[in-house]
């Protein structure tokens, strides 16, 4: 397994990319603002991104799930629930 920080220098919040070496699919956890350079740092490894996990409720992470859904087909877990 590896982990990929990318920084959003927008918001100063990092974003992760976990993927295993040997099938080279993975996930992206707590996309921030810029959705192209996420896609462009999975890319530049040659990870499939297959998965979005989201650990909490901040507006750049919500307003980024649109653009990665019309650019590549995922599934979405969000560790959000009610009380």
């Amino acid at each position: 397994m590896k982990i990929k920080t990318v920084n959003n220098y927008y918001t100063d919040e990092n974003t992760y990319i976990v993927y295993d070496e040997n099938t080279k699919n993975g996930l992206v956890i707590d996309p921030g603002y810029k959705c192209d350079g996420i896609l462009k740092a999975a890319q530049d490894d040659g990870v499939n991104i297959k998965y979005v996990l989201i650990t909490h409720c901040h507006y750049d992470i919500f307003q980024i799930w649109n653009s990665f859904v019309k650019k590549q087909a995922l599934n979405l877990f969000p560790a959000i629930r009610r009380a």
